[in-house]
C-alpha cells in the first residue's frame, strides 16, 4: 500500500478500522497515524497555541469593548447629570452695595389744587309787604357795615296787624288744648291696622285710667328673627328673598329680609351671630309660635340659620284706657279687623269733632298770619346783614314800593373767595392761615394772585370716589375777578433754600428713632438701633441716628447726625451679570433695613 506523508504527521492510505475520515483535501482518503516526527510535532503544537491564542485574544478584545461602550454610556449619562446639577445650581452671585452722598439741596412741599371763585359775600334785601318809603339812609355805591340801618317804611298799621293776630293765635292755640283733652280722654282708637284678641271689656262697664282694654295684632303679616353667623355677613342684604319652612303645617312660603341687626350673640361654641328679621305674607294658616326656619341665596351660597326661630305677629299691643269713664259704645270685638285711627270704644261725653276742626283751622290760619306779618314788619326797617358795597339801589324817599320787590344789593369786593377742594392726602399738612397763590388761565396769558385759607371743614366729601376737604380760600387784590371762574391753586407747606438732603428709601425707622447706615469704621461704644444686631449691618457701614426734616415724593432732609459728603447705604442688590442660569430665572433683590 502506497503512502503520502501530509503535514502535521498524517498518511493517506486505504481505509482501515480504526482510522477518521477527512473531508479536507480528501474525501475517500483516510488519516492514519504514522511514525510521529519531533519537529512537525512540536510545529503543530505551536500552531495550535497560536490559534487558540487568537481566540482569546478576539474574546479579550470584545470584552474589552463592551466594557468600553458601557464606560462610555455612563460618562456621558454622567457629565449629563452634572451639567443640569450646574445648570440648576449656579454658583452664588455677588451682591452688589448701591450707596449714595449726602448732599446739599433746596427742597419745597407743595400741595396743588383747584377751586370756583365768587365774591367773599353777598347779600340781596327784598321788601316783604306795600309800604311808603320814610327814611333812606344809603345811596348805591356806599360802603355799609353790618347791622348797619337802610331804610324805614311806614309800619304804624303793620303793626296792629301783627297785635291783633297775635291775640288770635293765642286763644285759638287754648281752645284746641281744652277739647284735645276731652276728645283724647274719651275715645279709645286703634293706633294701627290689626285684629282685636283677648279683649276684656263690654257695654257698660266703667273703666279707670290705665285698665287694660284689648290686645291689637297686625297678624296680617308674620316675621320671624333667626341667627346667622357673621361669616355671611356680606353675603345677607336687606330686601333679599327667603324660602321659609314651617313643620308643623308642612308647608313652604317666601318671604323677605326686611332687618338685619347687627347684634353679637355667641353660641356656645364660640360662633358670633347677628340677626336678621325675615316678612312673611299670612296665606291665612299661619300664627304667632309656629317653629319656622329658612334659608337665603347671596352670592351663590344657601345660607342657613345657626337655630330655627318662631313666627311672631308684625306687630303688637296692648290697649289701655287713658281716661276713666263708662264705656257707651263698645266697637271692639274678638277676632275683628280694625284700621289705623278708627274707634275701638267710646266713653261717656259728648263729641267734639266739629270743635276739633274748627279750632284747629283757627289756630293754623293764624300762626301763618303772625309769621307773616312779623317778616314784613322786620323788612320795613332793614339792616345791613353784612360789610359791603351798595351794588344796586332801587329805593328813594317817599316812593311806594310792592311785596318781593329787590330793593338792595350789597356785595363784598374786598376780597374773591375761591372754594377750594383740599385732597385727603394732604389735608394733614394744610391748615387756617397758610398763604396761597392763585394762578388763572386767561387768552392774555396767566394771572397771577396771592390769598391765605381762612376755613377747612372739619368732615370730607366723596365724589365719584374722590375724597376731597372743601376749603375757603381769599383773595387779595383780585377785584378784576368775578364768580364762576375756575382757578389753580398751590400752597407751599415747607420751603428750605440749603438743607442736607438724602434719598428716603436711606432712611430706617426703629423704636430709638431713624438712622441711616454710613460708610465707616464703627466707632467704639456705639449702640446699635433696637431690633439691630451687628451681623445684620452691611458690611463696612454702621448706624448712626439722625433727626430728620421735611421730605417730598423722593427725597428727606436730614436736620442733624450726619455731614454733608457722608457716604449712605442704599440697599445691597445682586449684579444682574452674575445671576447665570436659564433664561427666564427671575432676578433676587435683598434689602438691609
Amino acid at each position: 500500500m502506497s503512502k503520502d506523508v501530509l503535514q502535521d504527521g498524517y498518511t493517506v492510505g486505504d481505509q482501515q478500522e480504526g482510522a477518521v475520515q477527512v473531508q479536507e483535501g480528501a474525501s475517500s482518503a483516510v488519516l492514519q497515524h504514522a511514525a510521529p516526527d519531533p519537529y512537525l510535532e512540536a510545529l503543530r503544537q505551536e500552531q495550535l497555541r497560536e490559534r487558540q491564542n487568537k481566540k482569546k485574544h478576539k474574546r479579550r478584545m470584545k470584552i474589552i469593548k463592551t466594557v468600553s461602550a458601557i464606560f462610555s454610556v455612563l460618562l456621558v449619562i454622567g457629565g449629563g447629570v452634572f451639567g443640569i446639577y450646574k445648570l440648576l445650581n449656579p454658583p452664588a452671585a455677588e451682591p452688589q452695595i448701591e450707596t449714595t452722598f449726602v448732599m446739599r439741596a433746596p427742597m419745597t412741599t407743595v400741595v396743588y389744587g383747584s377751586g370756583m371763585t365768587k365774591p367773599l359775600d353777598r347779600a340781596a334785601i327784598t321788601v316783604k309787604a306795600a309800604g311808603k318809603v320814610m327814611e333812606m339812609y344809603v345811596s348805591e355805591g356806599d360802603e355799609v357795615t353790618e347791622g348797619q340801618i337802610l331804610y324805614k317804611i311806614d309800619s304804624s298799621e303793620l303793626t296792629n296787624s301783627i297785635n291783633d293776630s297775635r291775640k288770635k293765635l293765642t286763644e285759638a292755640q287754648k281752645d284746641l288744648s281744652e277739647i284735645v283733652k276731652k276728645i283724647d280722654s274719651l275715645n279709645i282708637k286703634a293706633p294701627f291696622y290689626g285684629k282685636a284678641m283677648d279683649v276684656k271689656i263690654k257695654d257698660g262697664d266703667v273703666l279707670t285710667e290705665g285698665a287694660e282694654v284689648a290686645t291689637l295684632v297686625d297678624d296680617s303679616k308674620m316675621k320671624l328673627k333667626l341667627y346667622f353667623s357673621y361669616a355671611f355677613e356680606s353675603d345677607i342684604e336687606k330686601g333679599m328673598s327667603a324660602q321659609i319652612s314651617i313643620p308643623q303645617t308642612m308647608s313652604q312660603v317666601t318671604g323677605r329680609v326686611s332687618a338685619i341687626e347687627k347684634v353679637r350673640r355667641i353660641t356656645p361654641e364660640g360662633t358670633v351671630l347677628f340677626e336678621v328679621v325675615i316678612e312673611i305674607d299670612n296665606p291665612g294658616a299661619l300664627s304667632k309660635g309656629m317653629a319656622a326656619t329658612a334659608s337665603i341665596k347671596g352670592n351663590g351660597l344657601t345660607i342657613t340659620p345657626f337655630e330655627a326661630g318662631a313666627l311672631e305677629n308684625v306687630r303688637e299691643e296692648k290697649i289701655t284706657s287713658k281716661a276713666g269713664g263708662k264705656v257707651i259704645d263698645l266697637k271692639i270685638k274678638d277676632f275683628h279687623e280694625y284700621k289705623s285711627g278708627e274707634l275701638l270704644c267710646a266713653l261717656e261725653g259728648d263729641s267734639y269733632d266739629d270743635q276739633i276742626r274748627s279750632a284747629q283751622k283757627t289756630m293754623e290760619d293764624a300762626q301763618k298770619e303772625v309769621d307773616s306779618y312779623q317778616e314784613q314788619y322786620d323788612s320795613f326797617e332793614a339792616k345791613a346783614p353784612i360789610n359791603g358795597k351798595v351794588t344796586s339801589l332801587t329805593l328813594s324817599q317817599g316812593a311806594k314800593v310792592a311785596a318781593g320787590d329787590e330793593v338792595i344789593v350789597i356785595e363784598d369786593l374786598s376780597k374773591i373767595l375761591v372754594e377750594a377742594r383740599i385732597d385727603q392726602l394732604d389735608i394733614g399738612n394744610v391748615t387756617n392761615g397758610m398763604q396761597v397763590m392763585i394762578n388763572q388761565d386767561t387768552r392774555e396769558g396767566q394771572l397771577t394772585y396771592s390769598g391765605k385759607i381762612t376755613k377747612i371743614a372739619s368732615e370730607p366729601k366723596n365724589e365719584n370716589g374722590y375724597s376731597y376737604f372743601p376749603a375757603n380760600i381769599e383773595l387779595e387784590g383780585a377785584q378784576d375777578l368775578t364768580g364762576g371762574m375756575s382757578l389753580w391753586f398751590s400752597i407751599n407747606i415747607s420751603n428750605k433754600e440749603d438743607c442736607l438732603v438724602v434719598p428716603i428709601q436711606c432712611v430706617r425707622d426703629s423704636a430709638d428713632g431713624r438712622f441711616l447706615f454710613i460708610r465707616g469704621e464703627m466707632p467704639e461704644g456705639t449702640n446699635l438701633p433696637d431690633g439691630i444686631t451687628e451681623d445684620m449691618l452691611p458690611e463696612g457701614f454702621y448706624p448712626v441716628k439722625v433727626e430728620t426734616g421735611i421730605s417730598d415724593q423722593a427725597n428727606i432732609e436730614i436736620v442733624s447726625g450726619v455731614d454733608e459728603n457722608a457716604e449712605v447705604y442704599v440697599q445691597t442688590s445682586m449684579n444682574p451679570e452674575d445671576m447665570g442660569g436659564m433664561g427666564g430665572m427671575g432676578r433676587g433683590v435683598m434689602m438691609m433695613g
